[in-house]
């Protein structure tokens, strides 16, 4: 198992998404780049990626949207 993944799995553990605030260890996806061998983590609710760090690569498009 690769350094980032390990960092990503333990960072999963305790975090939050941050635009959605759901639960990333139970609500996520991990996503393996193989051009650059990166591992990423996305939301499953609002579709935003994380990087091994858990800061956002991608902002995702909320599930429930309000009317305006």
């Amino acid at each position: 198992m690769s350094r980032n993944l390990r960092r990503l799995r333990e960072k999963l553990r305790s975090k939050d998404c941050q635009f959605c605030s759901v639960s990333m260890l139970d609500n996520c996806l991990v996503i393996h780049d193989v051009d650059t061998n990166q591992y990423f983590a996305q939301c499953r609710h609002c579709m935003t990626i994380y990087n091994h760090n858990f800061n956002i690569e991608h902002l995702g498009v909320p599930g429930i949207i309000g009317v305006a």
